[in-house]
């Protein structure tokens, strides 16, 4: 088949074959110099886009953060009132907006309101409460201050008398006992939120701030000034997602104008800041661009078909003669060569030379990267022209264009390089060569490509610079601090001592909390200059987050490493930081660690100097700490830390187990139970039982109390039903409730919900507390215990006796047992002053109608002595030692411990 055609392509006449041939080719070129102006124009409108969508972003971040600290100083002003307001003296709101105390002033209306919502009072401007009304129950924004403690802001309001929106918001005012008390009320002209803010000098724009019920707090487009406009509020917060959005912008519900819009949540409020932009501006330059590029292909199309057309004409006419038909196609070679190596550089800088290493073009980009125009170029000496160093020596390089005059040279691949340009400049680029060749394969000139990489680098270098330095301090970051003490552990000689300190600031926080962060940033920027006029040139001084910062001396013994640490403390205790009239006296803990080297690694040293850090701010603050191999207060810290993750671990994989510990009824009638107190275990990774003295302190410390007590109310009451199976009488569990537990006003919900789920009933669930933690904090214990009552649950006071004034809180606890505690129980039989202790804590309680249980009860003897002296009940290893909760074999009958035994002679004396 294939000789068949070429046969008849044969048998074409010259002409038709060559009309043929150049009609595929300007086909060819047409179809590529389409495509690729189809590819440009995508790329070019996926650019613009993003552009637009970056413009809004940030304008609408800015809106964001504006509405934010708008917020912030209506928050700090109803604030002022309510502190006013609860201390007791009441708030004249008139005489607070005479004396400018209500900010922004002139653009603000409060009002104070009761519990019921009855009005208190109010400013003498209008709008925080409807014209003459009383009561405000029914307003949304009192609504709103009932569960929020913070500001809370409602839906916008117009205002007949002031012709103009509102926008109110609530604070919530609180009786002495925490209960709702009424709130303070303001409205605020809804145009503050966008007055003033720009996007650009285009028109067209629209700002707002909507609600996610997608209400318009404040809207402005142009000089249009409006609130209350509605719009999708769930495509509002869809759209707070970027990750997602449309190449396309979409038309405004409101005018119907098409807009590229962004969208950025208001930090703590269920508020949006949108930003919109019109398409017609921001894509002004893609479409200018289409335009040009389609006039330029249009042009590229005519010029291919001229040339198309020339070509034909010119190679019909050089086929009358050898020699014209070579020296034609000779010269078509050669214009088509250099024609495709300059498109295919076009957009880089392009420079083609001859055979003589002369310039012979430059294009734009060539002469702004060297600086010489093309026509003072052309003829001169490449290397006269293009001059080439190194990178990193600077020395001259070669151009490597004698490389081509050898037959199959190949192109030259790209280098770094730096290039002088004529007036002395340095640009970094990297540049690479091809060869000119002829018909013979014979190189009659080069391409020079020079590529400008220098804001690469650059913006390489800043990202660098970023990553490794905090942007506020200029210090090193932790991640290069880390760096470096790597470096120093690892290269340190052997002979000699390093030093880390970790520094602390004592009072940051009551800066940045009662001036802001613009304050709090300030007072870093003082702290590092003080810091560092006491380190050498070579030690490193970086700020690890916050206001920490950390110090490495490399090569420093002990001694003037102390003195550096001192002069710091000295310096920070000096330091006298005043902000707009208020002056702060700051103190600074330092922890020290001296180390050899590969005497730690990185992650141990830096945990012992943390640990050093928080010990001095535990022994008193504004000191220095000095860690040593002996040092049992960084030792206990550091297992409180391994064990903060252990407990987070053993909550995360369920590793901790329920014990159980029999008490038992010695009294005729006093049972009707079988009880028990459930006890806490940890499973360790290598499956061994953890006892509860080992963890619980770390646990109090850390804040992990209220998890694991709900772990185990949980635990238990799922267990409950069999453990009871077991059982002939109805089993009473007795669960224990730490300090922090008692402080959650959430826990008797959750324990209403968990009896409800498990089908206990409240009357079989006795929670224990200990008088230490009843008396920390006593009303809130009261009210915990009483609320817990009111559910059904009985409640057990534990370690009785151990307090300084137990007898005068017991009278106020509403209990139902009373646990006297083991330290004088194990004893009672041989210490007369341990046995009057017991006698008189039961007599005490029996007084007060509650029962008595004494732990750590360990043989016959005490028990038969507190049978005597008519306790209820007992609880220790002479009863029964703890045992998993699960353990099958209580199954077995209890041994009974009512009938009295024998008094032994120690009692009888």
């Amino acid at each position: 088949m294939f000789q068949r055609v070429h046969a008849h392509w044969r048998a074409l006449p010259a002409t038709a074959r060559l009309y043929v041939t150049a009609a595929s080719v300007a086909g060819a070129l047409l179809a590529a110099l389409g495509g690729g102006t189809w590819w440009m124009l995508e790329r070019a409108y996926a650019t613009s886009v993003q552009l637009a969508y970056s413009e809004v972003d940030a304008a609408s971040q800015r809106l964001s953060d504006r509405v934010q600290r708008l917020f912030d100083q209506l928050n700090q002003t109803a604030s002022l009132v309510k502190h006013y307001q609860e201390s007791g003296g009441g708030a004249d709101l008139v005489a607070m907006e005479k004396n400018g105390l209500l900010v922004p002033a002139g653009r603000l209306s409060m009002a104070l309101a009761d519990q019921t919502g009855q009005v208190l009072g109010m400013t003498e401007a209008q709008g925080a409460v409807p014209a003459g009304a009383k009561h405000v129950a029914d307003r949304q924004h009192f609504q709103g201050s009932w569960t929020r403690t913070d500001l809370a802001i409602a839906q916008p309001v117009y205002s007949d008398v002031l012709k103009r929106w509102l926008v109110p918001g609530g604070k919530q005012l609180q009786h002495p006992n925490g209960k709702f008390a009424g709130a303070v009320l303001l409205a605020f002209d809804a145009a503050l939120l966008t007055e003033g803010f720009t996007v650009n000098d285009s028109p067209g724009n629209a700002v707002g701030v909507v609600g996610a019920d997608g209400i318009f707090r404040s809207r402005r487009s142009d000089d249009r000034q409006s609130a209350g406009d509605q719009v999708d509020g769930d495509q509002i917060v869809r759209a707070v997602d970027r990750t997602d959005r449309s190449m396309k912008p979409a038309a405004s519900a409101i005018d119907g104008i098409v807009r590229f819009r962004s969208v950025t949540p208001i930090p703590g409020h269920d508020l949006y800041a949108v930003v919109a932009v019109p398409a017609s501006t921001s894509m002004a330059g893609y479409y200018a661009l289409r335009t040009k590029t389609l006039a330029t292909a249009a042009f590229g199309a005519l010029l291919i078909l001229f040339m198309t057309w020339v070509l034909s004409r010119q190679s019909l006419r050089l086929r009358r003669t050898v020699m014209q038909k070579e020296q034609a196609e000779l010269r078509v070679y050669h214009e088509k060569e250099m024609l495709e190596v300059t498109l295919r550089s076009i957009v880089d800088g392009v420079a083609t030379t001859n055979h003589l290493g002369r310039i012979t073009y430059l294009n734009p980009a060539a002469e702004a990267m060297t600086g010489w125009p093309a026509a003072q170029a052309i003829g001169k000496p490449v290397s006269e022209v293009i001059c080439l160093t190194h990178t990193h020596t600077r020395e001259r390089l070669g151009l490597g264009l004698n490389e081509f005059a050898r037959p199959g040279a190949q192109p030259r691949p790209a280098r770094d390089s730096v290039l002088v340009q004529r007036d002395g400049a340095h640009r970094s680029i990297e540049d690479s060569a091809a060869p000119i060749l002829n018909r013979n394969g014979m190189a009659v000139g080069a391409v020079l490509v020079l590529h400008d990489v220098s804001p690469a680098k650059k913006l390489a270098a800043e990202m660098s610079y970023q990553a490794s330095h905090d942007l506020l301090t200029g210090l090193l970051n932790r991640a290069a601090f880390e760096v470096r003490l790597d470096a120093a552990i690892t290269t340190q000689d052997l002979d000699e001592t390093g030093v880390v300190m970790f520094l602390d600031l004592d009072q940051f926080k009551v800066v940045n909390d009662t001036c802001g962060h613009v304050a709090g940033d300030q007072l870093l920027k003082q702290v590092t200059a003080l810091l560092m006029q006491e380190i050498r040139k070579q030690d490193t001084l970086a700020r690890l987050g916050g206001d920490e910062f950390a110090v490495l001396l490399e090569a420093c013994p002990m001694e003037p490493a102390l003195r550096v640490a001192e002069a710091m403390r000295r310096r920070i205790s000096e330091l006298q930081f005043s902000w707009e009239g208020r002056s702060f006296q700051l103190t600074v803990s330092v922890g020290v660690v001296p180390f050899k080297a590969h005497q730690y690694t990185r992650s141990d040293l830096l945990r012992v100097a943390d640990s050093s850090c928080y010990v001095a701010k535990e022994a008193g603050r504004n000191r220095v700490h000095v860690y040593d191999e002996a040092d049992t207060a960084v030792a206990t810290r550091n297992d409180e830390l391994d064990w903060y993750s252990r407990l987070q671990k053993a909550l995360t994989e369920d590793r901790f187990v329920l014990y159980a510990q029999r008490i038992a009824s010695i009294q005729e009638g006093a049972g009707g139970h079988e009880s028990v107190e459930v006890l806490i275990r940890l499973r360790d990774d290598e499956g061994k039982i953890v006892a509860p003295i080992a963890f619980i302190p770390a646990a109090e410390r850390y804040g992990l109390m209220p998890q694991i007590d709900r772990w185990v109310i949980s635990k238990a009451l799922a267990m409950h039903a069999g453990f009871a199976r077991h059982s002939t009488l109805p089993a009473r569990f007795s669960i224990n409730l730490s300090g922090a537990s008692m402080a959650d006003p959430t826990l008797v919900d959750f324990v209403r919900e968990q009896l409800a789920i498990h089908r206990v009933s409240p009357e079989l669930i006795c929670f224990e507390i200990t008088e230490t933690a009843a008396v920390a904090s006593f009303d809130v214990a009261v009210q915990m215990i009483n609320r817990l009552r009111e559910l059904g649950c009985r409640f057990a006071l534990d370690d009785f006796g151990a307090g300084m004034s137990s007898f005068t809180y017991l009278k106020r606890l509403p209990v139902d047992y009373v646990k006297i505690d083991g330290a004088f129980v194990k004893d009672m039989a041989k210490d007369a002053v341990d046995f009057a202790m017991v006698e008189a804590i039961h007599n005490v309680a029996h007084r007060m109608g509650l029962r008595t249980v004494a732990e750590f009860v360990q043989n016959d003897v005490t028990i038969e002595m507190l049978r005597g002296l008519g306790v209820d009940y007992v609880q220790g290893y002479g009863v029964e030692k703890p045992r998993p909760l699960d353990d099958a074999t209580r199954s077995e009958p209890p041994p009974s411990f009512v009938k009295p035994m024998a008094l032994p002679k120690l009692m009888a004396a």
